[in-house]
This record gives C-alpha cells, structure tokens and sequence, in this order.
C-alpha cells in the first residue's frame, strides 16, 4: 500500500493546489481532514466529525479535492468522507472509532 503513504507525504501540497482550485473546499479540508487510507481507487479521507464529512460530501468538494489530487500526483480517484474514521458508507476498518 505504498499508494497512501504518496498521499499522505503529499498532501501539503495538496492542499496547497486545492487552495488555488477552490478556497471553500480548502478551507474545510485542510483544518480538519487527514488521509485515512487509499486502495487505488478510493480515497478515504477521515474528517474530525460526521457534520463535517456531511458538508465535504454536498456541493463540489468532492471533486474540487480529486482535481487537486491528480494535478499535484497524477492519481485520479473517488473520494470517501468518514467522521473520525468510521465510514459514512461501509468501512473495512478492523478499529472504528465510535
């Protein structure tokens, strides 16, 4: 899973490209989400609580995020918000936070 840990050096920079792409969906990603895991395909971002991840998943966040995440590292992915690592839709998780 040598994937994730991309991300995860990445994401400064990341996010620093989402902030030129749009400051709202910066502005609630960079405070309060951090690359939870990543199989490739889907990216699973671990957001500090549910309402949170609620508000990730209206508007164009979702896709204001990926747009950021394949111009700085070329990965083009699908994108799940979770609130403090359980899973808004089903998680494979061994160790969901309640």
């Amino acid at each position: 899973m040598g994937d994730v840990e991309v991300l995860r050096r990445a994401w400064p920079d990341v996010l620093q490209t989402l902030s030129k792409i749009k400051r709202s969906t910066w502005a609630l990603v960079e405070p309060n989400a951090q690359v939870a895991a990543f199989d490739g395909q889907i990216l699973t971002l671990a957001f500090t609580t549910s309402g949170l991840a609620g508000a990730f998943g209206r508007a164009d966040h979702s896709e204001n995020l990926r747009q950021a995440i394949h111009k700085t590292v070329g990965i083009d992915c699908q994108i799940n918000a979770t609130a403090n690592g359980a899973s808004m839709q089903t998680s494979s998780d061994p160790n969901p936070k309640v």
